[in-house]
């Protein structure tokens, strides 16, 4: 497994193709995506099942990169784009999630929050100094509701700050940890927030009763996982602000203007900012072609300068794909802080030389490359690829062969998509078969399956590791 084609190298192969090796490390960047995913699960044939899909993208992409398809300047700068998406992960990998420390004592006790809820107010003051005059005011006797009432407008300072019943894990890490410490009835001291400074005080309070040590052991690494989760967005946030901080920012407001209002005409205004899940990043694929469209023209205008260097219109449009879907649906301010807020990590990843060759960011930008260039190359070919009427309507007699009446519109739609999707993929196979003797293929499952069983086989101890 150590033999390449010019001599040994250090990370295992699980495939070789045309000479060029997968590696382990590559396989794992890549299956450890997949299984994000909600529906995705793992299993000996699944991981064999993925090998071949990812030596299947690399004969694909090999060819679609002979045709020039990777030349192409909309695929570069997704590129681009999707390397900074992994700068911007190798930097909280190897810059926040060293300073993530936790003790066995501090995950006990946010398994206890974890199945508790508070009743909140709180105060919002975005300068520290304003919060600080706030508290020393509110320890001399001065009214929560009436410091609500000259912060808050609307239903939030009638109420005198009422946030209602939360949960540890809705809060943010500092936040949270204040708040469930909290005594009934009293107020904190003002705490540093991503946007702000808060003072918050407990209305009431929901205690279950302390739970088992058996119960604790079963759901340990969840909590464990949140912890870290919601710590390391602290300590992210607290970095980022600093670089904000630090950063010149200077605004081209003509610029943004015009982005709003594109961005405006192509987000749905009805979409629910509920409904967008945590995972879900950027505009959708037919969103995002007519955001490139619409500003294809002006795609070199600087939309800001941040230390002095440009950031274009072109950058942002590309940018947008990697921004979580409801920070796009907060609206476009929050949407511009993001992008600012990922270009200044991206740089400080940079900086830190985070994106050298050889790294994790190279390997999963190729492993993403060979994944659009062999669905762009099967694209074309499945241009114009259609289902006749009379292989419909055997499909459907063979589906229902007793039938006298028409079939209903629903199962005519779904017997059209699996019959185009049929015969796509025999196109594309049939295609890709043509070259696969030839391309000199090798494939090692066995080293795939030996280090997740090994995985399998240590996860019982790992758990109780911290």
């Amino acid at each position: 497994l150590l033999v390449a084609c010019d001599g040994p190298v250090k990370q295992p192969m699980v495939a070789i193709v045309a000479g060029e090796p997968i590696t382990l490390e590559d396989y794992q960047a890549a299956y450890a995506d997949h299984l994000k995913h909600p529906t995705s699960y793992d299993s000996p044939e699944v991981r064999d099942a993925f090998l071949d899909e990812m030596v299947n993208h690399r004969l694909l992409s090999k060819e679609a990169t002979k045709l020039g398809y990777d030349t192409i300047e909309v695929f570069q700068n997704k590129r681009s784009a999707y390397f900074n998406m992994c700068l911007r992960e190798s930097h909280y990998e190897q810059v926040i999630a060293p300073q993530l420390v936790m003790s066995d004592s501090l995950v006990r006790e946010v398994f206890q929050y974890s199945k508790e809820k508070r009743h909140l107010r709180h105060l919002f003051i975005p300068d520290s100094l304003w919060a600080d005059s706030i508290y020393q005011w509110l320890g001399k006797g001065g009214s929560f509701e009436d410091a609500a009432q000259n912060l808050f407008q609307g239903t939030l300072g009638e109420s005198g700050g009422d946030l209602g019943w939360v949960r540890w894990e809705q809060l943010e890490y500092d936040l949270a940890m204040v708040a469930f410490r909290l005594q009934l009835g009293k107020h904190s001291r003002p705490i540093k927030g991503q946007f702000g400074w808060h003072i918050l005080q407990i209305i009431d309070t929901e205690t279950i009763p302390l739970l088992t040590e058996q119960q604790f052991q079963q759901q340990r690494r969840n909590t464990l996982i949140l912890l870290k989760k919601r710590m390391g967005e602290s300590i992210s946030n607290n970095m980022i602000s600093d670089l904000m901080k630090q950063a010149d920012i200077k605004l081209h407001t003509d610029v943004a203007a015009q982005l709003s209002q594109v961005l405006g005409r192509i987000v749905p205004a009805a979409e629910s900012l509920e409904n967008a899940l945590p995972t879900q990043t950027g505009l959708k694929e037919h969103e995002h072609k007519l955001l490139i469209d619409n500003v294809d023209s002006r795609s070199g205008i600087v939309l800001a300068e941040i230390d002095g260097e440009p950031f274009t219109l072109e950058k942002a449009v590309y940018a947008i794909s990697h921004i979580p879907r409801q920070i796009l649906l907060s609206g476009f301010k929050p949407t511009l802080d993001h992008l600012f807020r990922d270009e200044l990590i991206t740089r400080d990843a940079e900086t830190r030389q985070l994106g050298k060759s050889g790294t994790l960011s190279h390997s999963k930008t190729r492993l993403w490359e060979e994944s659009q260039l062999s669905r762009v190359l099967g694209k074309r070919l499945n241009a114009g690829i259609s289902v006749s009427s009379q292989e419909l309507d055997s499909a459907l007699a063979a589906l229902t062969p007793n039938s006298t009446t028409s079939p209903p519109a629903p199962l005519l739609q779904e017997e059209l998509r699996k019959l185009r999707i049929k015969k796509q993929t025999a196109v594309v196979t049939a295609y890709r078969d043509s070259f696969w003797t030839t391309a000199d293929v090798t494939i090692y499952p066995s080293v795939v399956n030996d280090y997740y069983n090994a995985l399998l086989e240590d996860l019982p101890k790992s758990n109780k590791d911290i």
